[in-house]
């Protein structure tokens, strides 16, 4: 019986996975070089950072996948946990501080948008 991380289907889950991530990067380095100077000080870094993150978890999770012994106890497997606490925590205080603009210490209405 064939596992169902190791199907064509799964593969080409992957693939897709790699060519969005990549093109989000691409973007947000793009948008942040055309503002001008002090790229590295910009949102569009730190959002780069955090496509760079999910798609550095997504290729430790399909190779950790394709592993024979894809356990816990495979030395990938403690790397992708890292790297997915890492990618989930930044981008889910990404997304309420900048998508959602909600967590804006400073705003006259704390904890909703303005």
């Amino acid at each position: 019986m064939q596992s169902n991380c190791r199907t064509p289907a799964a593969l080409a889950r992957f693939i897709y996975t790699i060519v969005i991530y990549a093109i989000r990067i691409i973007q947000c380095i793009k948008i942040g070089l055309n503002i001008g100077s002090k790229y590295w000080n910009k949102k569009e870094f730190l959002n780069s950072i955090k496509f760079s993150l999910a798609l550095l978890t997504a290729i430790l999770a399909y190779v950790w996948q394709q592993q024979s012994n894809n356990s816990v106890q495979s030395s990938l497997f403690p790397a992708w946990l890292v790297f997915a606490i890492i990618s989930t925590t930044f981008s889910s205080v990404w997304d309420f501080k900048f998508s959602w603009d909600i967590l804006h210490t400073h705003s006259k209405n704390y904890m909703l948008r303005n």
